[in-house]
């Protein structure tokens, strides 16, 4: 609604809107990024903007599918007499610590926590996502090459092959408190966790197993 359809002592004042808007935004960030260091600055509404005064009190809320950081969008409600919706700019600053690379990485190393460090980062830059702690890295492999400072994000990593096609394993298998070693040679690759099938040496049958360790693998219980 905009021109002076509304008297000028009964309108809503401009900065109870950005407020009630910021104020939002801001327990908005609160809740989902409880670390961050959070900015919030509401975009000024237009000066010809005149909306009737909110005696009930405003409500904001965040429009369904909005984002909580970088350009947002906030709606502020007045459910009085003469209700009114309103949707305001709010840009949501948040830094965090993150894990970036110390130098630079070539793809293929298994990280260590000597190549990793913890730096602040703006949040909206990294919509692919981030990791906050070194060892959720540690142990696991670059799957491309990573400048030094550079944000180590989760789609970078892949965890380490323990097994390779046509490698001799240990198949370990057991039950009723027994456990029977005996070797076998793995038709497929995989990290730890991994399903795969392996030939047994001794009588040629094929059976999966789970990937359990460097060159082991683990039949049933």
């Amino acid at each position: 609604m905009l021109g002076g359809a509304v008297a000028a002592d009964a309108q809503e004042p401009h900065v109870r809107i950005l407020d009630a808007a910021e104020s939002f935004a801001l327990a908005e960030a609160k809740q989902g990024l409880p670390r961050a260091k959070l900015h919030i600055s509401a975009s000024p509404l237009d000066a010809r903007l005149a909306l009737p005064a909110c005696t009930q009190g405003l409500n904001a809320f965040k429009p369904s599918g909005g984002r909580v950081i970088g350009n947002a969008v906030i709606g502020v409600r007045c459910a009085g007499p003469h209700p009114w919706t309103l949707y305001v700019p709010v840009q949501v600053s948040a830094r965090l610590a993150v894990v970036v690379a110390v130098r630079p990485l070539v793809r293929g190393t298994q990280l260590m926590a000597s190549e990793l460090a913890l730096a602040d980062r703006d949040l909206s830059n990294l919509a692919y996502g981030y990791l906050t702690g070194k060892t959720q890295a540690v142990g696991q492999v670059l799957t491309r090459d990573v400048m030094a400072g550079q944000v180590v994000l989760p789609a970078m990593l892949s965890p380490p092959i323990l097994v390779r096609r046509g490698q001799m394993v240990t198949v370990m298998s057991g039950g009723s408190g027994i456990e029977v070693t005996t070797e076998g040679v793995a038709l497929a690759s995989g990290s730890r966790g991994q399903a795969i099938k392996v030939r047994n040496s001794h009588s040629q049958r094929i059976i999966e197993g789970v990937v359990s360790g460097p060159g082991k693998v683990t039949v049933g219980g």
